[in-house]
């Protein structure tokens, strides 16, 4: 990749951007087209130059559907990569998935992902493209410009399609189309006749601060030709700020001089070799949790590791359960299916999470791990407990790092998590539990990136110890001709993430029922449509929850829950404000 440069033009080089003609007329209170394409540039310089002290995790996750007469489309095959996105001599993903894979076509794939987070990364300046402005459009609470970019030399590498401009600071805040260098990276995915078209997502985590937080890349036919099979891909980025928001509990004190208000009955005795074993495995514990929540793997805990809590606490309360410490769970932020133990704390994927439809889905799987824990099985390797052990590089993390259990230990942990359930809440609802697991084991062999661990332990039951227990066993078997069985839902159904700091969130949408079989797209990829605002330092990211609460404030009614700042869209200015970084207050007033 070329090293990006940011271009400042003249104003005989800005008049190229009408070359085009108008589609539309512009709204009087708006810059005329040449300031607006200025402002957007400028504020695409600056987003540049943010970037080149940026390292957040890129995950790009591709399914390959073949046409179904009952479906429609069902996944038949799919592909992985996992990056750090580093700016050293040029943009770059680092490959984290397979650090021992040098494949070209590996390396092709990595550099599509970095270039897929901006439409040009020599910036969309008027003597490379022509604009034209289609009109003004709304994408959650902003007002947007739309014009359609058009490069003047076909045969040079850019981009073609629509952006997004939103009318505060005129930053890109979304972008639709064909990026030629993408779509030869991704060519090793598609068929020869089709091209990538993408949809990349921008995200406001801080006061004038957008950064690329998802991508949907789809395999598009010429016109007139078979468009199958279809390639549908889903690149997310995160991490942007692995400081922010850091837990205390992850925050280790030691206190060489213990305060007298902290002496007890047993101050200045010996702990007993047990106690002393158990401390041992709660520092390797801490370190290892450290670790991942440093590379940006483990979000930050919400109100989602507060659900599965809770869920845990269903299972233990009704069977009446002393444990030695508090078991309590964490959310890894990747997207392939798995769930393992380090101590007491149970990590599971942000992927698993999302695709779950029901709260019994989730016992079932908490319900085995919760077992490992009370049967005495081993919790975390003793080595970890020495820091230095876990000061490698992110590479080694994913490769190396393993929290797996014998297959005797899985069995009796099976045994003893069906026994559990049991005596829960969940018992009136195993079987439907059981149609997830039933979900799972059928795209199994199809879908062998999304349902295959990289720390853990496979979550398809592929001793059908759940499937074959009298509790399970129904001929209510999975039929993709019901709409109403629900056995699964597609990706990025119940949770996004927070792209600054790694939070989990829930998805605030209303729930879709599906009207037809080819709707419910059982695991299956589909395209983003995230809800964009403006948002302060103080308030990373605002859900939709919390934009529907304002607006309901509002209006007078009243809303639960503590009141969520929202910044409001300003009056439309000539020479908005852009951001601080690398650029000045731009004068040209509207009409100019």
């Amino acid at each position: 990749m070329r090293t990006p440069r940011v271009y400042f033009h003249t104003l005989p080089m800005l008049l190229a951007v009408l070359s085009c003609g108008q589609a539309q007329q512009q709204p009087a209170e708006l810059p005329t087209d040449r300031n607006a394409i200025m402002f957007s540039q400028r504020a695409e310089g600056a987003l540049f130059a943010a970037l080149r002290k940026e390292t957040p995790l890129a995950e790009a996750y591709f399914q390959r559907f073949e046409p179904s007469v009952i479906q429609g489309f069902v996944p038949t095959a799919d592909f992985y990569a996992l990056g750090r996105f580093s700016w050293v001599a040029e943009p770059g993903v680092e490959n984290l998935s397979t650090p021992d894979s040098k494949t070209k076509d590996q390396q092709l794939v990595l550099d599509g992902i970095a270039r897929i987070m901006v439409p040009d990364w020599r910036l969309l300046t008027p003597d490379r493209y022509a604009f034209q402005f289609q009109g003004v459009t709304f994408l959650g609470t902003l007002r947007c410009l739309l014009y359609d970019v058009t490069p003047l030399h076909p045969a040079e590498d850019g981009f073609r399609g629509r952006i997004y401009l939103e009318d505060k600071e005129w930053n890109i805040v979304r972008f639709t189309g064909i990026i030629n260098r993408v779509d030869t990276d991704f060519a090793g995915l598609r068929n020869r006749s089709s091209a990538f078209r993408v949809d990349t997502w921008r995200m406001n985590i801080g006061t004038d601060t957008w950064v690329p937080a998802y991508s949907y890349l789809e395999q598009v036919a010429p016109l007139g030709t078979n468009g199958v099979p279809l390639m549908k891909g889903q690149i997310r980025f995160w991490g942007y700020d692995k400081n922010m928001n850091r837990d205390p509990a992850e925050t280790v004190d030691i206190e060489l001089t213990p305060s007298p208000r902290a002496v007890d009955e047993n101050a200045g005795r010996e702990p007993s070799p047990g106690q002393s074993n158990r401390d041992f495995e709660k520092q390797a514990e801490q370190n290892v949790l450290h670790r991942l929540k440093q590379g940006n793997f483990l979000g930050s805990t919400g109100e989602v590791e507060k659900m599965l809590n809770q869920i845990l606490a269903n299972i233990e309360v009704p069977n009446n359960l002393s444990l030695a410490a508090p078991v309590h769970c964490r959310i890894l932020l990747t997207t392939p299916f798995e769930v393992f133990t380090v101590g007491n704390s149970i990590i599971i994927s942000r992927g698993l999470v999302d695709v779950t439809p029901t709260e019994s889905g989730l016992a079932f799987i908490l319900a085995h791990q919760l077992a490992h824990n009370i049967l005495g099985h081993a919790k975390v390797d003793s080595r970890y407990a020495f820091s230095d052990v876990l000061r490698v590089p992110d590479s080694e993390i994913l490769a190396k790092l393993r929290f797996q259990h014998s297959q005797d230990e899985e069995t009796a942990a099976d045994t003893l998590a069906m026994k559990l359930l049991e005596h829960s809440l969940y018992k009136p609802q195993l079987k439907e539990a059981a149609l997830f697991l039933q979900a799972l084991q059928e795209s199994a062999p199809r879908l062998t990136n999304l349902i295959q661990p990289h720390f853990g332990e496979h979550v398809a039951d592929a001793e059908k110890t759940v499937a074959n227990h009298p509790r399970t066993r129904t001929t209510d078997l999975l039929d993709h001709q019901r709409v109403d069985q629900n056995a699964a839902l597609p990706l990025g159904s119940r949770l996004i993430v927070n792209p600054r700091n790694g939070r989990v969130e829930y998805l605030a949408a209303p729930k879709l029922t599906a009207l037809a079989p080819r709707e419910v797209n059982e695991l299956g990829i589909s395209a983003f449509n995230p809800f964009l605002t403006y948002v302060s330092d103080e308030s990373p990211v605002l859900s939709t929850a919390a934009v529907t609460k304002h607006h309901a404030s509002e209006r007078g009614l009243r809303t639960s829950g503590p009141r969520t700042r929202v910044r409001a869209r300003h009056k439309v200015r000539s020479t908005p404000r852009v951001s601080k970084v690398g650029r000045q207050r731009p004068t040209p007033r509207a009409g100019q």
